[in-house]
């Protein structure tokens, strides 16, 4: 039976590259997460929330919704390997995000634009 389902967690993953799924996060969450997961009307999706500590459980908040913080369920809107793809969409920005605010290994201050391959030296090491 597990056959059947590693098609559909595969074809989710499989559309992080194509920008599929960074039109499904500006159709479906950017108006309340922000544009780039900052935070707006609901919270930054930057930041782990509180009580989140699997992808199962950010994929049921995605599904199911969050009806105590205003959050709308997206199982009528969103198919389960889409909601798949949100989940390592997410993951992967929190992953660039921390990234970006890790000190470099030669102590010089460096910000990250928009891409890892988009750096500018901004301080010197002391």
């Amino acid at each position: 039976m597990t056959c059947g389902l590693l098609p559909a967690v595969a074809w989710g993953q499989l559309q992080l590259g194509t920008g599929q799924v960074a039109g499904l996060y500006r159709q479906h969450c950017a108006v309340c997460h922000g544009r780039e997961l900052q935070g707006g009307l609901g919270g930054s999706l930057i930041e782990p929330r509180d009580g989140e500590r699997t992808d199962a459980e950010l994929a049921a908040w995605i599904r199911d919704g969050r009806p105590e913080t205003g959050m709308p369920a997206f199982k009528d809107n969103l198919k389960e390997p889409e909601i798949r793809a949100l989940v390592i969409f997410i993951r992967e920005m929190r992953q660039r995000a921390q990234q970006a605010e890790a000190p470099a290994p030669d102590g010089a201050l460096y910000l990250v634009l928009n891409s890892p391959d988009r750096v500018v030296r901004l301080a010197p090491a002391e």
